[in-house]
């Protein structure tokens, strides 16, 4: 049986070489080069919003845009709850969202670094008899609301390890914080979660990629964050 595809651009039958994707889409290689969803990886037609910093949001994934307050406020109890259920309670944040380019400002540079979406900032005031801490998590506008409740959660794990004052190697700090991801994904179980579940466990950077499967083997043992901090802090004593 001949397998018939049309092209996701332009919707024709594609007749010779093309392009697919792991959503099974495809697209005649006469588009090329192809523009995919800075988010979930589809192919983005002409149409799809474009947006200045050159990120594209596709069809799918636009009408559940983060980009109002009260989104962040759904997300952010969400995200709590989800974390609380797995034995991690966050301090409270403040929450922004800016755009990629400010976020580089944060981070001492001009240069945009899309893969790197969340930062989070701790302020700590001393006085003579306690000390506070304030804690803001930044996170890239124009976000899918799975995408954003994944890097929030990661962002709050940071929060979390300041607030206790605790220090691990990057490899394990980062890869805690993308367990908090994986948690979050895993709660809501939809088709862009479990891609960004498979993007973690795929990751090959030695930081984020190896340090969340290290991680995330303890915590699938322990089944519970503060357990399994518990593990990583005696283990680098």
């Amino acid at each position: 049986m001949i397998r018939i595809m049309r092209c996701a651009i332009c919707n024709n039958i594609i007749i010779g070489s093309y392009y697919t994707n792991e959503w099974g889409q495809a697209v005649c290689s006469s588009h090329s080069p192809v523009a995919s969803c800075s988010a979930c990886n589809r192919f983005v037609k002409p149409t799809d919003r474009h947006l200045p910093d050159e990120r594209w949001i596709c069809a799918a994934c636009q009408p559940s845009i983060v980009s109002q307050p009260w989104h962040i406020e759904w997300v952010d109890k969400k995200v709590r709850q989800i974390l609380a259920a797995k034995g991690a309670v966050i301090p409270a944040a403040q929450i922004r969202m800016i755009p990629p380019a400010e976020m580089a400002r944060l981070n001492g540079t001009n240069q945009i670094n899309l893969f790197q979406p969340g930062l989070t900032y701790t302020q700590q005031t001393f006085n003579p008899l306690s000390s506070t801490q304030q804690h803001t998590i930044y996170v890239f506008d124009n976000l899918p609301k799975v995408q954003f409740a994944g890097i929030l959660a990661h962002e709050m794990l940071h929060a979390w390890q300041n607030e206790r004052r605790i220090s691990l190697p990057a490899h394990l700090c980062e890869g805690f914080c993308n367990v908090g991801s994986y948690v979050v994904y895993q709660a809501i179980g939809n088709d862009l979660a479990l891609h960004f579940i498979k993007r973690l466990e795929q990751d090959p950077n030695p930081v984020y990629g190896e340090g969340f499967r290290k991680v995330a083997a303890v915590y699938r043992r322990k089944g519970n964050l503060t357990e399994t901090m518990n593990v990583l802090t005696q283990h680098t004593k």
